[in-house]
């Protein structure tokens, strides 16, 4: 034991009391983030502390949900806008075949109206919706517009009308066409008869 005391390997001194919460051979380190002090084990290379790694954790996981959520609505936006350019592909193409059939079904009553024998179509479109009397009645009726349209004088015009008014109560056209026709010399004829009236005496 004496020998134990003078080479080192023992001593007097009561032995220290170990503290329980202490880590054995745990060495201090200071944070590299918050610089408070931790323990770690020996050979550590000074880091974060545990608060500092549970903040750094749930900021990694907030990143990651912002970018799955930024990634979420890029392709929603992708997709908005896939569908606004098909919708407009279909506009445009509706449009061009809309005007591709007009155009061809317009050709078409042209090719077909040089091939009856008329100059254009609107040649023959006017010489289709033209009103000229076709029966007995419109025949008269114009006549009669005529006849009034060429009084000079209110006995004149009165005459007309009378005989305008009595043939009518008892002769109307035949067909549509007539009827027409007869509309259009009744406007005329009154017309006609109306200014005569106006007329200064």
């Amino acid at each position: 034991m004496f020998n134990d005391i003078l080479t080192g390997k023992a001593t007097n001194e009561p032995p220290k009391e170990v503290s329980p919460y202490r880590e054995p051979g745990a060495v201090e380190l200071a944070c590299t983030i918050c610089k408070q002090v931790y323990r770690a084990a020996p050979g550590s290379v000074a880091g974060a502390c545990t608060a500092c790694r549970a903040m750094i954790d749930a900021q990694l996981a907030a990143a990651n949900s912002a970018a799955v959520y930024d990634a979420i609505a890029d392709h929603a936006h992708l997709a908005r806008r896939r569908k606004i350019v098909r919708a407009i592909l279909v506009v445009v193409i509706g449009l061009g075949v809309g005007l591709f059939r007009c155009g061809a079904r317009r050709q078409m009553r042209e090719d077909l109206a040089v091939g009856a024998g008329y100059h254009s179509y609107a040649e023959y479109k006017a010489e289709r919706d033209a009103v000229y009397p076709t029966d007995e009645v419109s025949y008269k009726v114009e006549e009669l517009a005529d006849t009034l349209c060429r009084c000079t004088d209110l006995a004149c015009s009165r005459n007309v009308e009378a005989e305008f008014t009595r043939y009518r109560q008892h002769n109307s056209p035949s067909d549509e066409r007539a009827r027409a026709s007869v509309d259009q010399d009744t406007e005329r004829l009154y017309a006609c008869a109306a200014k005569l009236e106006a007329a200064p005496r």
